[in-house]
């Protein structure tokens, strides 16, 4: 198959989709399919004229009374639609779009050509999660995004069953659920028993990802006097110099890596104890797949496609979003309780090796695409 890979981020980027990008592109090329990429990065070598043009379209946007949140996508969707309109779609059997913005513009541009959509995030939570608009209202403007992540693609592709009962209403659409996987044989997990437990955490520093949660969870074992642990926090974002605020204040045992390759995150991760993810919402939440392959134990908020990884006292421990007490006293009993914690350990893995491998999500993906191919003459149009 040829398939163009088309992304709204700009590319390379932190966060979860532009890992899960990445595997995809690499797992289909690996099984002979041609894929090629396509996301914000490229309009920078849009020609000059073009270049131009989106210049005077932002300007003109910035007259327009809306939230900067929706003018910023506006302005990238008018980008995209003269990026796409730049490339020869009729190389490609199919397009896989990974946002609702890429899957609008194929679908204009070239409605005949398969689509596959897939939904990683809700634009109306996100956009009052993260403080992106002040209004409901503003927000319902930025629903409209999330309307073109299921009306405009074939079929619509979730990453956990979760997402189902949070987008819009998909009338007859065609809809699947394929979980991300993992190259496991890059994952080495040791199960050592640390003499101070280390416990890590991996993903944005932004108020969503509830490294505020952790922090007082935190500071109610120092004043409980639990000891015998340090954590290690890996990644970067706006919350960052408030956590390292409380740190400090508190004197707790937490360092900062910072943003590393995904290749030593990999190596390092099986050198830890204990793996926290105190989300406040995970669509699916990568990061705590790539702890359990890794051979720690996770303890995670119980949300969105983190519970659908994680089964309470299997395979780690779960938490109610936002309860400090809860958390605290997961760390705590981890701590106390090594047996349950290598079991934990143990039981990750396995998880990961039966149910996220790069080889089940691979296979699931060349059906869907086979299935989208059938549902369009698009080879026989260009004929």
């Amino acid at each position: 198959m040829r398939i163009l890979i088309y992304s709204f981020d700009f590319h390379p980027c932190p966060g979860g989709v532009d890992t899960y990008v990445r595997q995809l592109i690499n797992g289909m090329r690996k099984r002979g399919h041609t894929v090629d990429f396509l996301c914000s990065s490229h309009i920078r070598f849009l020609p000059g004229e073009v270049q131009s043009a989106i210049a005077a379209y932002q300007t003109n946007l910035e007259l327009i009374q809306l939230p900067a949140a929706v003018k910023r996508i506006e302005y990238l969707k008018y980008a995209n639609e003269l990026l796409v309109n730049s490339i020869d779609l009729h190389h490609y059997d199919l397009v896989h779009s990974n946002n609702g913005v890429t899957s609008y513009v194929i679908n204009r541009i070239a409605p005949q050509i398969p689509l596959i959509g897939t939904v990683h995030g809700i634009y109306y939570e996100e956009a009052l999660a993260n403080g992106w608009v002040s209004t409901k209202e503003e927000a319902e403007l930025m629903g409209i995004y999330d309307q073109y992540a299921v009306n405009c693609p074939d079929i619509v592709h979730m990453v956990s069953h979760d997402m189902l009962q949070r987008v819009p209403v998909m009338d007859n659409k065609r809809h699947v659920v394929i979980h991300h996987g993992l190259q496991l044989d890059e994952f080495q997990p040791t199960y050592l028993n640390n003499e101070t437990v280390r416990m890590a955490c991996s993903g944005m520093l932004t108020s969503r990802k509830g490294y505020d949660i952790l922090m007082d969870a935190l500071i109610m074992l120092k004043d409980e006097d639990v000891e015998g642990y340090e954590v290690v926090i890996y990644g970067d974002g706006p919350a960052k110099d408030e956590l390292l605020q409380t740190v400090q204040r508190h004197q707790l045992p937490v360092s900062f890596r910072g943003m590393v390759a995904p290749e030593i995150l990999r190596k390092e991760l099986p050198g830890f104890d204990i793996f926290i993810h105190p989300s406040r919402y995970e669509s699916f939440g990568l990061s705590v797949t790539e702890a359990l392959a890794s051979g720690c134990a996770v303890i995670c908020s119980n949300t969105g496609g983190l519970k659908e990884q994680i089964t309470h006292e299997h395979n780690g421990l779960l938490f109610e979003v936002g309860d400090t007490r809860q958390l605290a006293n997961s760390i705590r009993r981890l701590l106390d309780e090594v047996d349950l914690r290598n079991q934990l350990r143990r039981n990750g893995v396995m998880t990961a090796q039966t149910h996220f491998s790069e080889h089940k999500m691979l296979d699931q993906y060349e059906q869907l695409y086979a299935e989208a191919i059938s549902l369009k003459n698009w080879r026989g149009i260009q004929s």
